[in-house]
């Protein structure tokens, strides 16, 4: 379903940037809070799996290794969503 601020009044979809503009920011931070999340989620993960494997000091590296790795493919893929959408190759 459309939203009513995307549908021009003859009811066919709105595809200028003033109304994808409202629609695309709040798009865009709902995928940062969810990666931002998720991110946490996996790095709170590490911490308990590895607290009793491994010393202190590479545990700490490798948890925040995986953060900086999770955190670059994490926002990656979000800039490849938003291009994609913006170039309608998405949906």
């Amino acid at each position: 379903m459309v939203p009513d601020g995307l549908m021009w009044k003859d009811n066919k979809r709105r595809v200028d940037m003033a109304g994808l503009s409202g629609y695309a920011t709040i798009k865009t931070l709902t995928l940062i809070a969810e990666a931002i999340v998720l991110i946490l989620l996996i790095y709170i993960i590490n911490r308990l799996v590895l607290s009793d494997t491994e010393e202190k000091e590479s545990r700490v590296a490798i948890t925040n290794r995986t953060a900086k790795i999770n955190i670059i493919l994490s926002f990656c893929f979000i800039a490849l969503l938003i291009w994609g959408s913006f170039r309608g190759l998405i949906w």
